[in-house]
């Protein structure tokens, strides 16, 4: 019934119908078997076309309204587009817990030795490159997340450097405070913006009080899913909302009355 509307729609607005049917599902109350009759037809074009853009710019589910009930508009969009510089041993767990969750993972590093398909079968791409131009050669533009794990600061700098001016909508550096510091600093001496430096994740990941790489993996990937999803900041453990419920369990001395 829809692929019908679509064609009802490609006579008269081609462009529109194809944004619809490549990038979002609809949804809506029918209460005919015809077509013509299905009542989103009654909306107007523009209406249409301006929810489409806006559901695809929010990634969600977006409702509007129509003559006979609700239109429901689901984005159909791709994983998001994660880039691991550095094929350590955090980088490979980082790799491996991300694409779990959804991230398609590019794995980017200077030593084919530590950037390849053997080693990252669950990544999408794995390119060697030269950190100093990294942004550019892993092609990081806008909406894609970053994580900067090489295997020492010298490179990580480096790195961030590169990819500080990108549209990327998360970068996140691994290192001790003194060291993301220094970095920072030696950066703005060389011109980095203050703003720039302020959206940088680090030293990334979420306090979870990790250790093992597969651990620190967790911590990143945590706030991966947070940024992603829009969470607040900080995070919070869930059950800390149920504790003080769990008072009203405790027994109550019972109170001795008189006769």
């Amino acid at each position: 019934m829809l692929r019908r509307w679509f064609e009802l729609m490609m006579a008269e607005q081609e462009r529109l119908a194809q944004i619809i049917t490549a990038a979002v599902r609809l949804h809506a109350p029918v209460r005919s078997s015809r077509p013509e009759e299905l009542p989103f037809l009654s909306q107007p074009v523009s209406g249409i076309a301006n929810a489409v853009t806006d559901t695809l710019r929010a990634g969600e589910p977006a409702r509007m309204a129509c003559a006979d009930g609700t239109l429901i508009l689901e984005p159909w969009v791709a994983p998001p587009r994660l880039v691991v510089f550095g094929g350590g041993h955090v980088g490979r767990a980082v790799a491996r817990t991300a694409a779990g969750a959804g991230f398609r993972v590019t794995v980017a590093d200077d030593r084919a030795k530590y950037a390849n398909p053997e080693r990252f079968p669950e990544a999408a791409q794995t390119l060697v490159l030269d950190f100093a131009d990294a942004a550019l050669a892993a092609r990081v533009g806008p909406g894609a997340y970053v994580v900067i794990v090489t295997r020492g600061h010298a490179f990580d700098e480096t790195v961030l450097g590169s990819v500080l001016a990108s549209d990327a909508r998360y970068i996140g550096m691994i290192g001790s405070r003194k060291k993301v510091l220094s970095a920072m600093r030696n950066l703005h001496s060389r011109g980095a913006a203050l703003d720039a430096l302020r959206r940088v994740h680090a030293p990334i990941g979420l306090e979870i009080g990790a250790v093992t790489a597969e651990e620190i993996a967790v911590s990143i990937v945590a706030q991966l899913i947070r940024v992603r999803r829009g969470a607040p900041s900080p995070a919070y453990d869930k059950s800390d909302g149920l504790r003080p419920l769990l008072e009203e369990l405790e027994p109550r001395p019972l109170i001795a009355t008189r006769p």
